[in-house]
């Protein structure tokens, strides 16, 4: 009986070795499922990271696209300003110049001429016409350069 008794205890240890690595295995594949389940989610994420990186290139691409755009816009408004500034400086002195010739011819005294005023109607008034027509050019130029200012 000692011999039976030992070999049931022996069957009975192994039995429960047996039960004991049975359900290590299952906790085993239970945490490999879980893993797995796991890297998969990882995986996604990671994707839709890539996704998410990539709208995100695109975006700062067309952005210092557009800050290029912007920087070149800027220069060149500022050599079309440069340019109309000078434009007009170079009317008003025209301008200038007009009335300042106007303004001598008026004061400029012959001998025996006396302190009353004369007329001279053709020459002030091709004067004036000039200058009117100065002046118009000069608005019509401010009234493109405002135009563009507002594009």
């Amino acid at each position: 009986m000692d011999d039976i008794a030992r070999r049931e205890e022996v069957l009975h240890s192994r039995q429960n070795r047996i039960d004991e690595l049975e359900r290590d295995v299952k906790r085993l594949e239970e945490t490999a499922l879980d893993l797995e389940e796991t890297l998969t989610e990882t995986q996604e994420k990671n994707l839709n990271l890539r996704f998410e990186k990539e709208g995100f290139d695109l975006q700062y691409a067309r952005l210092q696209k557009r800050i290029q755009d912007l920087e070149q816009f800027k220069l060149q408004s500022n050599a079309l300003s440069a340019q109309l500034m000078n434009q007009r400086e170079q009317q008003l002195a025209e301008i200038a110049e007009a009335s300042g010739k106007l303004s001598a011819d008026q004061l400029t005294k012959r001998p025996g001429d006396t302190v009353k005023l004369r007329r001279k109607t053709s020459k002030t008034a091709q004067e004036l016409e000039l200058v009117v027509e100065s002046l118009k050019r000069v608005i019509e130029k401010q009234m493109v350069e405002m135009d563009g200012l507002k594009r």
